[in-house]
């Protein structure tokens, strides 16, 4: 049976990051049979280019799109580009262990699953904390596994998926925010999916580093999924959106999330209109 994996990697700028990313990649212990680096709106795509090209790697296959509105156009591409039968999602300033495509494969062996997502260990420049995550329990809505008491956890860079799966269930590109959710919740609503328990990549959210934040995203997400969340999730959810937009000083968009709480009907928030766009600083 053919078990061949392509990696595909998004890369926006971060010159030093994709190199660690991609050395991580070169090291696993179960090998990729392709990387595939989709280069998207950087300020020097040729620079980026030529740091990828001194891995010297028959793997490697490098694109640079003209026109990308944002990551998950790149992903999307990599992975319509990708020729393995399963695809690992990498970030650019993200890093795997060396075991982790070989944890990520057992999973699918054991479960005979489509999908696997996982814990991690999440670095602030500073300290790393671990992210433990756990199998989806049978009848639990996507959303409350990420959001709800006995959360779990999933992010990008633990993504496996076979590519008839992916095919799908495409990434969003009307999405700039909560990307990664929204993928997880289409795809373990619809498919067999699988924890991998190990923590065996690395998240890079350096403690300060500002990012931007997309309200239109945020706001369409959260209508999506609104109907699914418990009460706990959707009270961790708003607090955790209504934090973020006072400390970039969106009080419009504040006052969207209040209404939320409120329990306003959802044709009432979908046409509160904000500023699309402002910045966060992380933790």
């Amino acid at each position: 049976m053919d078990n061949s994996i392509s990696v595909v990697i998004p890369v926006h700028n971060r010159l030093s990051e994709v190199k660690r990313a991609v050395r991580s990649v070169l090291s696993q212990t179960y090998a990729a049979s392709e990387i595939l680096i989709v280069e998207n709106n950087s300020d020097d795509p040729a620079e980026i280019k030529s740091v990828i090209a001194e891995f010297e790697s028959d793997k490697i296959v490098f694109y640079s799109l003209l026109c990308c509105e944002n990551a998950n156009v790149a992903r999307n591409f990599g992975a319509e580009e990708a020729s393995g039968r399963f695809i690992a999602f990498l970030d650019s300033d993200d890093e795997w262990d060396e075991d982790h495509l070989e944890n990520c494969m057992r999973v699918i062996k054991v479960y005979n699953c489509d999908f696997v997502y996982g814990a991690a260990r999440v670095y602030n420049g500073i300290e790393s904390e671990i992210k433990c995550s756990r199998n989806i329990y049978e009848d639990e809505e996507p959303i409350d596994f990420l959001l709800g008491k006995n959360r779990g956890y999933a992010q990008t860079s633990s993504f496996l998926i076979s590519k008839e799966i992916w095919d799908q269930n495409r990434w969003d590109e009307s999405l700039k925010r909560h990307q990664d959710l929204d993928f997880f919740c289409r795809v373990v609503s619809n498919v067999p999916s699988a924890c991998n328990k190990n923590s065996d990549y690395t998240i890079h959210w350096l403690k300060g580093e500002v990012r931007d934040f997309d309200f239109e995203s945020v706001k369409r997400f959260y209508l999506n999924n609104r109907a699914a969340m418990g009460l706990f999730s959707e009270v961790r959810y708003l607090m955790i959106m209504i934090v973020s937009c006072l400390r970039a000083k969106r009080f419009k968009c504040v006052l969207f999330f209040i209404c939320a709480a409120l329990k306003l009907p959802d044709k009432c928030l979908s046409k509160l209109c904000y500023k699309k766009e402002f910045t966060t600083r992380v933790g």
